[in-house]
């Protein structure tokens, strides 16, 4: 029976303490949820506690702002014997929408009591934007009651794993100047494998990668959070930073084994923030013509060759958003949304040979690429361009040639094409930050004067 795979990663908590908010500033029903959702406003919570009061709540407050999570951890399980250690390095990075609610002494409205940071607002947009760096290597094995037949298994391709936001709000500090219910929670998205990462009948085992979803956890007492002091100065800036660090090591004594977890989470938190959403449109192909032509001898004639190439079709499209705080502007995330890669193959002599792409060396099965939607765009700003970072990914495409006349043989031409250069170039060009802007460029060859790669990149302002 197929099982399914995911992957655990045992919440740690850096300070152990009670979390409760008060009932008065959380929303808890599902209607009230679903209306927070349709709002559009981060701040709909504090509205709707001054509108069912119905009183003067001028002392309280709310803003929104952005929350950013920085997650770099290191994840180990360590067996013994010949079992070996299952180890996971990630770095993840969070951003989402939330409010800053301020409560004022209701007598002296200079001196404020309490605030509540939390997100993400399901409202706006209700998304979180995630981008992940991993490096795992882990223990791979058998089904069965021994499960001996284990294999390591090593992996640092982002595009293996998934990013799954929580659906709650899951980032919530609640600090007051008496130390009174002061506490603070934060969480990471869940992370697991894509679905036939590990094909049958082996499976991840282990305690770091099981067959459910967890993710990193931190809790806060009221000396560990930021004081009122603190944001305002950060806030007043443009941005507040702490970074939180943490550890936990745990031996099982039954199983022999020890589990350990360490990293740190920076949190940023900005308000004031304008946006600018983008899209970008890649078109271009690349030509392959570089391999092995296809040799035959025929009866009483010298050896032929027949040349054979491989043209790959590009289509991509990406979303990438910029923040303004204060005057600076600076990248903050994009996410590929649409691609597409079609190869062809080149070849004018089908009456000897007939050629076809094949997903890899001997096999017949329908050519496929493996998914690039939801990976990580990155980027940088330089003055008024925009230097977008796609994620390596070459054009690979299995030729098979089977002879078609009987003095030809019945070995069939076999050949691996492909490049990695596509993406490459796509990465090292600066794009003015202009709505409407193409962007062209290409390779030539060293010895022929015809292009053998060439795109067009046009950007448009969403919003």
């Amino acid at each position: 029976m197929r099982l399914k795979i995911g992957w655990v990663l045992i919440s740690v908590v850096l300070f152990v303490a009670a979390f409760s908010l008060p009932a008065h500033v959380r929303l808890g029903q599902e209607d009230e949820e679903a209306a927070w959702l349709k709002s559009g406003d981060p701040c709909f919570p504090t509205k709707q506690k001054k509108a069912f009061i119905k009183m003067d709540m001028s002392y309280i407050t709310c803003t929104p702002i952005s929350i950013k999570l920085n997650w770099d951890v290191e994840e180990t399980y360590q067996r013994t014997g010949r079992y070996g250690t299952d180890r996971v390095k990630l770095k993840l990075e969070e951003s989402y929408p939330g409010y800053l609610e301020l409560i004022y002494n209701q007598k002296n409205r200079t001196q404020l009591e309490s605030y509540e940071i939390r997100g993400p607002s399901p409202c706006c947009p209700g998304n979180v934007t995630a981008g992940l760096d991993i490096n795992a290597s882990f223990l791979v094995c058998g089904y069965g009651p021994s499960g001996t037949e284990c294999r390591p298994y090593s992996t640092s391709r982002p595009m293996d794993f998934v990013v799954t936001p929580r659906t709650d709000s899951f980032f919530g500090i609640y600090w007051c100047r008496d130390a009174v219910s002061s506490a603070g929670s934060f969480e990471s998205s869940t992370l697991g494998p894509i679905e036939g990462l590990v094909n049958e009948p082996l499976s991840i085992q282990g305690d770091v990668f099981e067959q459910c979803s967890s993710g990193f956890s931190v809790l806060l007492r009221h000396n560990d959070l930021p004081t009122w002091e603190d944001i305002k100065e950060g806030l007043e800036s443009g941005e507040f930073r702490k970074e939180f660090s943490f550890h936990d090591r745990t031996f099982y004594p039954r199983a022999n084994h020890v589990h350990a977890v360490e990293g740190k989470v920076l949190l940023s938190i900005q308000s004031g923030v304008e946006y600018e959403n983008w899209l970008v449109n890649v078109e271009g192909w690349e030509i392959d013509k570089m391999r092995p032509p296809i040799t035959y001898k025929a009866m009483s004639q010298p050896e032929k060759k027949l040349p054979i190439q491989v043209t790959f079709d590009w289509k991509l499209q990406g979303k990438f958003r910029l923040v303004k705080i204060k005057k600076s502007k600076t990248y903050e995330s994009g996410t590929i949304t649409q691609a597409a890669l079609t190869p062809t193959i080149v070849f004018n002599s089908p009456d000897l040979y007939r050629c076809y792409i094949a997903s890899s060396k001997g096999e017949k099965t329908p050519y496929k690429i493996l998914s690039l939607l939801d990976c990580v765009l990155e980027g940088k700003l330089s003055g008024n361009f925009v230097q977008l970072t796609w994620p390596p990914y070459p054009s690979e495409a299995y030729v098979i040639c089977t002879p078609q006349k009987t003095y030809l043989g019945k070995v069939p031409y076999q050949q691996q094409f492909g490049s990695e250069d596509f993406m490459f170039m796509l990465s090292r060009e600066r794009l003015p930050l202009k709505d409407g802007a193409i962007v062209t460029g290409g390779l030539r060859g060293a010895t022929e004067l015809k292009d053998w790669l060439q795109y067009k990149i046009t950007l448009k302002k969403i919003s």
